[in-house]
């Protein structure tokens, strides 16, 4: 494979060479990521909590989780980005760069798509503790709401760690499908470079090389959040 044509000017006249395509598009790839995860965690703290409240407010929350999981990704942006912004933004659609309101539309559905997939498994870590311990909380005088913030829920999100690492690493690679309504992300950029340059392996060398070293980062990103957080716990443990 020859990789020589990175470090040539693009076809399209910008001022910029194929290897800045592909950073331009690990850029993009990276940021929808981390915008991405917080809301991915926001959302599904959120519904997950929502669903253990019962009530109405539980089984609004259980219908905004079904249809979150039920709707691919791709139908989910092309509804968010054809329907949902026009109609409710207009002045978005008509005043911003379309590069950002592509992104924002990105990794906002992105976000809220992968945070029905994270509400799942915190609500069955949830519900898989004793029942036992929110009794105790609320037999010491804390709401329910403070028994799941001090107690429940710290523990159900260490439980899960291992999954939140695998919805993290899926959280980057779908953000490939934002590709579909125009960001230039990492896959995205990939089929450019093949377009202008017919080098289809190394493109897809190239693009292999970035999802892995991304992913990697986020591996030891989590593993390091959670040495943290279990080095922490056993500090509290520990007699004064």
């Amino acid at each position: 494979m020859d990789f020589s044509f990175l470090t040539q000017p693009v076809a399209t006249g910008e001022n910029t060479t194929y290897l800045g395509w592909v950073l331009a598009g690990m850029e993009n790839t990276v940021g929808v990521f981390l915008l991405a995860i917080t809301i991915t965690m926001v959302v599904g703290i959120a519904l997950a909590l929502l669903k253990c409240s019962g009530g109405i407010a539980g089984r609004i929350a259980n219908v905004v989780f079904e249809t979150i999981r039920a709707v691919p990704l791709l139908n989910q942006l092309m509804i968010v980005d054809f329907v949902v912004v026009p109609t409710l933004f207009p002045d978005a659609v008509q005043h911003w760069n379309q590069a950002t309101l592509t992104f924002v539309i990105g990794f906002t559905t992105l976000g809220v798509f992968m945070g029905g997939r994270v509400a799942a498994h915190i609500y069955g870590a949830i519900q898989a503790l004793p029942a036992s311990q929110m009794r105790a909380a609320t037999t010491l005088g804390f709401t329910k709401w403070q028994a799941y913030r001090y107690f429940l829920l710290p523990q159900a999100l260490k439980n899960i760690m291992p999954t939140l690492t695998s919805e993290a690493m899926n959280t980057v690679k779908n953000s490939s499908v934002i590709g579909a309504i125009g960001l230039l992300e990492l896959s995205k950029q990939s089929q450019q470079i093949i377009d202008y340059t017919s080098n289809s392996y190394e493109a897809f060398a190239i693009v292999l090389g970035c999802y892995l070293a991304i992913n990697l980062c986020v591996q030891l990103a989590m593993k390091t959040i959670d040495a943290g957080t279990s080095k922490l716990s056993k500090l509290r443990q520990q007699p004064a």
